[in-house]
């Protein structure tokens, strides 16, 4: 759509029909994964350049892993800050990214992790597909020294040969099982491991990528798809302890190609596990025990300063968690004047843009030196936010 001018009359009709500030100003999950609010690079980059930082460092070989902490009051922006550190990773691949802040059953916390593990490995990453089809291309990659593009192998040519082996009456785990077999012989380290491979190299066709899907997250699937995809019923024992090593060797096996990010968001609930422990705690150990056999990636956690003064460093093992997860300690700042600023032109850009307005001033229909002036107090964002959704009807200044 072409920008227009149109009068001030128009625009105002516009902004009554259409507050472009009247939706939700707090993110929720779903929010992190995708664009649903605009950002401001500059609100508290130095977090993000933070993590940013420990990827290249891991990345060059510097470090092995990193524990960030994030603390910030309720809506300073930490879930803002956490959804631009994911897009960034989309956008350039330096890094897969999971992303946990649901935690379910605290007292099967690590049956959880596994299946956020899984579902976070399903979402699309920086090549169009999703970051389990990037990684077994990855992994395809090395053993045939290729470089296959996974969107075309997953779309193109895994169909492609699948369809061949079934027109001589063949079946799609015969050619899953040769490549299982050329990924062991040129990788005998993962020889230990040979359902999970196969799972992972399920994951390129898509007729049965949601049943490997499943079962890496550690979920049953039926008989009749565990028998064609040659994967073994899951071990009904000890299913937590099941769980947290399973995870630990998929990110260990990713880790051979990729950095990890792995964030834990909204640890500040009330829940209590079976043994009394908060959600907060719950989350934290979960946390430590990961990185105790974490090989290549930052542990990222966001959550209230009082809820990591008041019961993360009261925890009984407290030292060790935080040696863990909080290497770094990064607060988020509140906004300024120039932030406020900012923020507001920012998010009507936006809406300009999608209506097609060449609006008079970037701030429209605010005025510039009421905006400095919210930020002489220090606001959080969704404050600022409020503010402008209520007074966006206000008669604008000619």
């Amino acid at each position: 759509m072409l920008a227009t001018s149109p009068n001030i009359d128009e625009i105002k009709k516009i902004i009554k029909e259409y507050n472009p500030f009247d939706r939700p100003c707090f993110v929720k999950q779903e929010d992190v994964w995708n664009k649903n609010f605009p950002d401001v690079f500059s609100i508290n980059a130095h977090v993000s350049d933070a993590v940013f930082d420990a990827i290249s460092q891991i990345r060059e070989k510097k470090r092995n892993t990193i524990g960030i902490t994030i603390t910030a009051e309720r809506g300073l922006g930490k879930s803002h800050v956490i959804s631009r550190i994911r897009r960034c990773l989309q956008s350039d691949g330096t890094a897969f990214f999971i992303y946990m802040s649901e935690y379910g059953n605290l007292d099967h916390i690590k049956r959880e992790f596994l299946h956020t593990l899984s579902q976070s490995l399903r979402r699309v990453g920086s090549q169009g597909v999703t970051q389990w089809q990037e990684f077994a291309t990855a992994l395809l990659n090395e053993v045939y020294q290729k470089n296959f593009n996974p969107r075309r192998l997953v779309s193109e040519e895994i169909p492609s040969k699948i369809g061949k082996l079934i027109s001589h009456n063949k079946k799609p785990i015969d050619f899953i099982n040769y490549l299982l077999a050329k990924v062991l012989e040129s990788k005998p380290n993962l020889a230990d491991e040979p359902y999970l491979v196969q799972a992972i190299l399920w994951t390129l066709y898509t007729p049965y990528a949601p049943f490997a899907y499943n079962w890496l997250a550690g979920r049953s699937i039926s008989q009749a798809h565990a028998d064609a995809m040659g994967l073994p019923s899951l071990d009904s024992g000890d299913e937590d302890t099941a769980a947290l090593s399973s995870a630990r060797k998929i990110l260990n096996l990713i880790g051979e190609y990729k950095t990890v990010v792995i964030c834990f968001d909204e640890l500040d609930g009330t829940a209590i596990n079976q043994s009394g422990m908060l959600q907060s705690m719950v989350v934290a150990s979960l946390a430590k025990d990961i990185s105790n056999d974490f090989h290549r990636g930052v542990i990222l956690t966001a959550l209230y300063p009082l809820t990591f003064k008041d019961e993360i460093k009261t925890m009984p093992n407290a030292e060790a968690v935080t040696d863990r997860i909080a290497e770094k300690v990064i607060d988020l700042k509140p906004l300024d004047s120039d932030s406020v600023v900012a923020l507001v032109s920012t998010w009507l850009e936006d809406f300009y843009k999608e209506k097609g307005i060449i609006p008079p001033s970037p701030v429209y229909p605010f005025e510039e030196s009421k905006l400095r002036q919210i930020g002489l107090e220090k606001p959080i964002i969704r404050k600022v936010l409020q503010w402008c959704k209520d007074n966006i009807t206000e008669e604008p200044p000619v």
